[in-house]
């Protein structure tokens, strides 16, 4: 008898539970679209912005293009000052 009334709650809970999966499905909003930089573009920004009260800057959105890389680009950034 007890299994009775238990058994009702547990179906229910367990229908209440499968309402909120989506399979993967992407019904929500959908991402962000990417915007494309160069990492010595992106490397050059932090540098210029290295402030102790600087915001962080957001990455998870770039599309970070490695291709046309200057490997002669960074030597200005970290040479000595005199």
């Amino acid at each position: 008898m007890k299994a009775m009334k238990i058994l009702p709650l547990l179906a229910a809970g367990v229908l209440l539970a499968a309402c909120g999966r989506n399979n993967g499905n992407n019904s929500g909003t959908p991402p962000p679209a990417q915007q494309s930089v160069t990492l010595n573009t992106l490397v050059r920004n932090a540098f210029s912005n290295t402030s102790d009260t600087a915001e962080p800057t957001p990455i998870n959105n770039l599309k970070i293009d490695i291709t046309s890389e200057d490997s002669a680009a960074y030597n200005d950034l970290l040479k000595p000052t005199s």
